[in-house]
């Protein structure tokens, strides 16, 4: 009658050991993957911020009006250098 009391004890143990370290597997492992999704957004963020970035300036030289020199000539605004 102790020898089964004895062997329940150990297999609840065991029991008891096993689901702990499968709870603190899913723990990190959801951790792990919210750090992951974390970082993703923040590449995503960046790239966005980054391509706005690029639609704006693109707007901004497309709204720029164009500077066209024209040419000038040198000629003597004085009478006398004839």
């Amino acid at each position: 009658d102790l020898r089964g009391k004895a062997a329940r004890i150990k297999n609840d143990r065991g029991r008891v050991m096993k689901d702990a370290a499968r709870a603190l597997r899913a723990k990190a492992e959801a951790s792990s993957k919210a750090d992951a999704d974390k970082a993703e957004a923040s590449r995503t963020a960046e790239a966005n911020k980054t391509a706005e970035a690029s639609r704006a300036a693109d707007a901004e030289k497309a709204a720029a009006p164009a500077v066209v020199q024209e040419p000038v000539e040198n000629t003597p605004t004085d009478s006398s250098a004839e």
